[in-house]
């Protein structure tokens, strides 16, 4: 009788056998790295010349619940209709920050609320003929959106004239050339985007809160994301509210 020959190799140390039993135990230990998209939105997400580094109260938050989760992740900023559409259509790719409206809400898979804000119409003060107390004022009105954003739904389905831009970089510099009435915005944004387009602060009023558009902005995932990771993310961003960690993000950033 013949015997195939069988050749010894040395065995591993028993530390390094228990780490590679842990690794293919975890759900995490194979996870491919999630993509993340958001636009240059200062204070909530933007880029620091300074610091070199991706910043903002969301971006903040989104950080803190993947590392709490223990997924890898790569954000990049987009304009926001390539954001949008970037994370419709590709799978373990997330988007922040987002309005959960009734149109989107099959559209995306929701982790849950990184901050809230309210939603204001802004005119210049030297345009006494724009007038509005009701969303039904607003007709005679050009009102300044960024496409695919929330307002732009908004305003299209209450059938209202818009001016459709990449960014509200170009929205606040066509009103202060008279070419939009109005355009959407929030106290924090405006005070960056005034400073960054060299408009006068003082030259911009509020003109009608948008009740609709305002209140709680959302981390969301791409449909085809495993539910195991946007759980992850769900039980992070939960531990986060529990510890006040949000809490304490979003007052630091909302003091500065």
């Amino acid at each position: 009788m013949q015997f195939k020959t069988i050749k010894s190799f040395p065995r591993p140390r028993l530390s390094l056998v228990f780490a590679m039993l842990y690794a293919l135990a975890s759900p995490w230990a194979w996870a491919e790295k999630v993509t993340i998209a958001t636009e240059d939105n200062a204070p909530y997400g933007y880029f620091d010349p300074i610091s070199q580094h991706l910043t903002g109260l969301g971006t903040e938050v989104v950080q803190e619940v993947f590392r709490r989760a223990g997924i890898p992740q790569q954000t990049t900023i987009y304009p926001w209709s390539r954001a949008y559409k970037l994370t419709l259509s590709t799978p373990n790719m997330a988007i922040y920050p987002i309005i959960r409206s009734h149109e989107r809400e099959k559209m995306f898979k929701w982790v849950g609320v990184i901050f809230e804000r309210n939603n204001y119409l802004f005119k210049l003060k030297s345009r006494k003929d724009v007038k509005a107390q009701t969303l039904s004022d607003l007709h005679p009105y050009v009102i300044g959106v960024i496409r695919d954003g929330a307002a732009a739904e908004f305003f299209s389905k209450h059938k209202q004239r818009i001016d459709i831009a990449p960014a509200d970089d170009n929205n606040i510099k066509k009103l202060a050339l008279g070419r939009i009435d109005a355009f959407v915005s929030d106290d924090f944004a405006l005070a960056h985007l005034s400073k960054v387009n060299d408009v006068d602060p003082t030259s911009i009023e509020k003109l009608l809160k948008l009740n609709e558009l305002s209140g709680q902005l959302y981390l969301a995932f791409n449909l085809d994301t495993p539910d195991s990771i946007v759980e992850r993310c769900k039980q992070a961003l939960a531990s986060m509210v529990k510890d006040g960690s949000l809490a304490q993000i979003n007052q630091r950033w909302m003091g500065k």
